[in-house]
């Protein structure tokens, strides 16, 4: 797959030299810079996403996926550092070809210096392209190896042409409709549906046994069921994880680094704290989203910190996180912290126009922590002190 850059007017790695060197086994695919570019990478795994002029090689099926060594990456910032990079491009194409048995890399070693009428596409333009293009490359077939040059004999007999029989590829595509059924007897209710398409799939196949046409078709409906289940678990996986990390916190587990002896100024040491806080409280796929803003520290919160043991730390931190960001949920309670225990006294406030706020770090134990910090009218959040709850100063 050869991307384009926005800054380039056309790809760095020249298109027809590839061509010429990799022979007509293989498919080469030109994706233009901007919005087609964006909408393949959307519908791509992190092992197969390319841009910016670079290009990726796919192997045949769809180990690639699951192995980030598989679909080599080339890169290059203008067309000579494409061409230094022109030798290297080509034998990992014809390397990945003669491992997956779809060329003969002796043969093609010879086969170099000649241009090739390779079909070459056109650039992609949409989604539905891009995704024609990859289930070329998950159902590309080996080819069948060269038969053997005839020895002199004195009647040799003529080599038998390879022919695979219809019974042949019938059998081929029910042994991965089989392992697709298998995978999916272990998914969750959410993915019984595909199951019922499988089923569904490998009836129309016996039905359909003598059309060739049709059992193309089956194969290609077989290779998107798997990308499909392989999505799904996925997403498991990355949700069983997160669960984990919140049982963790949940249960109170000291998650974040506090080290005030590495910093000379106690102000860094917090806010090296806080930001481990951030990292491991925020999903990656939400970091975007939600970032640390800009944010100050008052001359008391670094030793109201200090003092806490460091399951209480942890929890004083990820608070602070969740009013950084904008997230702090309705069980802590936020509210402005005032001047006396009635409810219309007016809250605690400073001549820059700041207004101080109190929010839970605990709840239902005793002297539960609470986290005092001043809103500037800006919005800025300025962090004062962790007190303890009946502690009504700023």
């Amino acid at each position: 797959m050869i991307t384009q850059s926005l800054r380039a007017h056309g790809p760095f790695f020249d298109p027809g030299a590839i061509v010429d060197g990799c022979g007509t086994d293989v498919d080469v695919c030109v994706l233009p810079a901007g919005q087609p570019n964006y909408l393949f990478t959307d519908h791509m795994p992190d092992n197969g996403k390319v841009w910016g002029g670079a290009v990726r090689v796919y192997p045949a099926g769809l180990a690639w996926k699951f192995n980030r060594s598989e679909a080599k990456l080339f890169l290059a910032h203008d067309a000579d550092e494409a061409g230094q990079k022109y030798q290297q491009l080509v034998w990992s194409v014809l390397a990945a070809a003669r491992r997956d048995d779809i060329l003969d890399l002796q043969d093609a070693a010879a086969r170099l210096p000649r241009h090739n009428s390779l079909l070459f596409h056109a650039p992609l333009k949409t989604p539905a392209d891009a995704m024609t293009a990859m289930q070329r490359i998950a159902t590309a077939k080996p080819k069948a190896p060269p038969a053997p040059a005839p020895t002199p004999a004195p009647d040799p007999e003529p080599a038998k042409p390879v022919v695979e029989s219809t019974d042949e590829i019938f059998a081929t595509l029910r042994s991965k409709l089989s392992k697709a059924e298998r995978d999916l007897r272990v998914m969750t209710t959410d993915r019984d549906s595909w199951r019922l398409k499988t089923i569904g799939l490998t009836n129309e196949l016996n039905r359909s046994s003598q059309r060739s046409e049709e059992a193309r078709e089956a194969l290609i409906l077989a290779a998107q069921l798997q990308t499909k289940v392989s999505e799904l678990s996925e997403r498991l996986r990355t949700t069983a994880t997160r669960a984990r990390r919140i049982d963790r916190q949940d249960a109170g587990e000291a998650v974040t680094t506090w080290r005030p002896d590495a910093f000379q100024d106690a102000g860094e040491a917090v806010r090296h704290a806080i930001l481990g806080a951030w990292v491991d409280r925020v999903p990656s796929s939400e970091k975007t989203e939600a970032p640390l803003p800009e944010y100050r520290i008052g001359p008391m919160f670094a030793d109201s910190v200090d003092e806490l043991d460091p399951q209480l730390r942890s929890k004083a931190l990820r608070c602070v996180v969740d009013v950084l960001i904008g997230r702090v949920q309705a069980h802590r309670k936020l509210h402005p912290l005032r001047r006396g225990e009635g409810g219309a006294n007016a809250p605690w406030s400073r001549e820059d126009g700041a207004v101080c706020f109190r929010v839970s770090v605990e709840t239902n134990v005793a002297a539960a922590r609470r986290l005092h910090f001043w809103r500037l009218p800006d919005g800025t959040v300025e962090l004062s002190r962790v007190v303890v709850h009946d502690d009504p100063n700023p």
